[in-house]
C-alpha cells in the first residue's frame, strides 16, 4: 500500500444508488480528493475511499485515517464532516 507524504488523509463511502443516480455529485466529491485506495463492499451497496484531501485532519504516521462524512451544499459545494 501506498503511504502518502501529504498526511490530511481519510475514508468516506460513496453508496452505489448514488453513483448510477447522481454522478454529477460523485463527480464532484471526486474532484476534491486524491484518492490512494478503494474497497468495494458488495455486502453494504458501497464503495469505500482511502483519499488525499486538503480538507481533511492531518493523521500521524501510525494513526488510523478517520472517516468523514460527506456532505452537499445546495450550491454544491463539498464539505466533509469527521465522525466520532
Amino acid at each position: 500500500m501506498y503511504f502518502p507524504k501529504n498526511r490530511k488523509i481519510g475514508r468516506f463511502e460513496i453508496d452505489f444508488a448514488t453513483i448510477d443516480k447522481q454522478p454529477d455529485i460523485v463527480q464532484s466529491v471526486l474532484g476534491n480528493v486524491i484518492v490512494i485506495d478503494t474497497d468495494m463492499r458488495i455486502d453494504r451497496q458501497v464503495i469505500e475511499y482511502l483519499a488525499i484531501c486538503d480538507d481533511f485532519d492531518e493523521v500521524p504516521e501510525a494513526a488510523q485515517a478517520p472517516t468523514y462524512d460527506i456532505e452537499i451544499a445546495e450550491d454544491g459545494v463539498v464539505n466533509w464532516k469527521k465522525q466520532g
